[in-house]
């Protein structure tokens, strides 16, 4: 059975709350998270519908939760900044949710050396 993009709105917003979620939302933006909030969505959504995200590669979609306001940042940049930023939309989590597997093709990049 085929999930849907109206299923994947439904269980966001029941981690979160409505929000006039479409195809494609940025859902990150859209529902106003970031950092650990993101990472704990995900772990629930990839449990929820079995979608293996083994290949997920966090800093292109959103900051990590000690990056938000970090002094540190001033001296050395962090991943999430070395990379072009790809949006998560319900289409996508639809497509992953149906295919059990996350896919994206991330852009060959090379992570900034921590100081």
């Amino acid at each position: 059975m085929r999930i849907t993009e109206k299923e994947i709105i439904a269980f966001i917003k029941d981690e979160f709350w409505e929000t006039d979620l479409n195809s494609y939302s940025d859902v990150f933006c859209e529902v106003g998270i970031d950092g650990d909030d993101c990472y704990d969505f995900l772990m629930r959504y990839s449990d929820f519908f079995c979608v293996d995200i083994k290949s997920f590669l966090w800093y292109f979609h959103y900051q990590a939760e000690g990056n938000l306001c970090s002094f540190s940042n001033f001296f050395s940049q962090v991943p999430n900044e070395s990379v072009t930023y790809i949006p998560i939309t319900v289409k996508m989590l639809s497509d992953f949710a149906n295919s059990k597997k996350w896919n994206i093709n991330y852009p060959v990049h090379e992570l900034p050396s921590k100081k």
